[in-house]
């Protein structure tokens, strides 16, 4: 290299240097520019132009120049670069091949992959992760990554209620706040509430304390007051719930996926009772972009609630649309599906087809098929139904198949039926001395 390429190679680093030092990523990457067309083979330059198009999240250029054969050999070794843009981009999956692909596991990639198991929903394996993490390493990112940590315990706690999992001190906000999730994912909305009022209390006097305005303090607490208002709905206080649902949208949140949660959740309050106001927070609701800022769970919330309003606004082709949505995108969501499309069908005046649809898919639908015939009037087709099911000598259903015969006036019928419980049951001498009661309970009311 000539003396005055390597002294104009010298003033660019000296910019790219200065330029980056003030964060100045648009001229830090002119200087980039600058560099390699000097000296091509500048792994450092091409490393420093990766990093300013990731300051300045223009992720798909800096996946376009890792991925481009011609620069192979200067992308190699930049597996957390490469991943982090993969991650950015929505690609989680390939963000997690390109990181699990690295020969080493640095601390920075350990980091980024517990973001990405927790973007794809493996609870179990960001939390493992996370603790070895928490463990392991001693820096200033202690509470964030414990914070991190706890609202994996709170996703982990939504998917498995019962399961044993640890417990935080409430040492920051965002520990309090993901303390009361998971509390409120348990079922325990009473003692979670407390926690979320400190947690909101804390979060308010952080941002004041750090110089921010009110309205700045309003908007941080958002979340944790949404979580607040979820659980008072569980609880059956709905009016506290939907005021603080509607004051917290009055307020106009940044979070996408915060107005989407307490619309949603005000559409469940609605019922049928304001269609109007529930399709306009189903929209906010649905909004593009969402997909990838909240979780299945919540995702097939929605498009379950999506399925049901459908329903009230009277629209069943796109009651439809919805179920089969369910069932295509959400795993295990079969029956619920059949049960929403089987309701409309319902409405329509279809009930052999609502019949049909449920019976199609059994089990404890088949109660629900039972439902329709009654709705209709058939009472003999529901009690054939009960009489063919795998539930006829449920206690329950003895009770609805007796009550049915009886109001069509085949009380011999009804009492065989009772001598046919008696032989199935005799063998086990608890249920028989029940059924032997409530056989001559029913004789003596006849």
């Amino acid at each position: 290299m000539s003396a005055s390429k390597e002294n104009n190679l010298v003033q660019a680093y000296i910019e790219l240097n200065k330029f980056c030092q003030s964060g100045d990523y648009e001229k830090a990457l002119k200087a980039t520019g600058k560099i390699l067309q000097i000296a091509p083979n500048e792994q450092k330059a091409f490393h420093c132009k990766v990093v300013c198009f990731i300051q300045l999240h223009n992720f798909k250029e800096a996946l376009a120049i890792l991925c481009n054969p011609k620069n192979a050999a200067h992308a190699a070794d930049l597996h957390f670069e490469k991943a982090y843009a993969q991650y950015r981009l929505n690609c989680p999956k390939d963000a997690l091949q390109t990181v699990d692909n690295a020969p080493e596991l640095t601390s920075a990639l350990k980091e980024l992959r517990a973001q990405i198991l927790y973007r794809l929903e493996q609870y179990q394996d960001c939390y493992n992760l996370y603790r070895d993490l928490v463990k392991n390493t001693t820096d200033e990112y202690e509470d964030e990554r414990k914070a991190n940590m706890a609202a994996v315990v709170a996703n982990l706690a939504a998917v498995n209620p019962s399961t044993d999992l640890p417990q935080f001190d409430e040492t920051t906000y965002e520990l309090a706040y993901n303390t009361g999730s998971t509390l409120a994912m348990r079922g325990k909305h009473n003692e979670a509430l407390p926690v979320l009022k400190r947690a909101e209390q804390a979060c308010s006097e952080s941002v004041l304390e750090d110089g921010g305005t009110e309205e700045e303090a309003k908007e941080e607490v958002a979340i944790i007051r949404v979580q607040q208002a979820y659980c008072l709905q569980m609880m059956g206080k709905e009016k506290e719930a939907a005021s603080i649902y509607q004051n917290v949208l009055k307020d106009k949140p940044a979070d996408q996926a915060l107005v989407a949660i307490a619309s949603n959740n005000l559409v469940v309050i609605n019922r049928d009772g304001n269609v109007f106001d529930s399709r306009k927070r189903m929209k906010a609701a649905t909004a593009d972009g969402l997909e990838h800022k909240l979780n299945s769970r919540q995702r097939s919330a929605i498009t379950y609630n999506q399925a049901i309003l459908a329903i009230y606004s009277n629209q069943p082709d796109f009651c439809k649309q919805c179920c089969v949505k369910l069932v295509r995108e959400y795993p295990g969501q079969e029956s619920r599906a059949a049960l929403v499309e089987a309701c409309s069908l319902a409405k329509e005046g279809k009930s052999s087809q609502a019949v049909a649809l449920l019976l199609k898919h059994g089990g404890n639908l088949t109660f629900a098929a039972v439902q329709v015939l009654l709705s209709q009037g058939d009472r003999k087709g529901a009690v054939k139904l009960l009489e063919e099911s795998e539930f006829k000598y449920r206690p329950g259903v003895i009770g609805l198949l007796c009550t049915l015969l009886s109001a069509d006036g085949e009380l011999e019928k009804a009492s065989k039926l009772f001598h046919d419980v008696y032989e199935h049951y005799k063998d086990d001498k608890e249920v028989s001395i029940t059924i032997n009661y409530n056989s001559q309970s029913f004789l003596l009311i006849l």
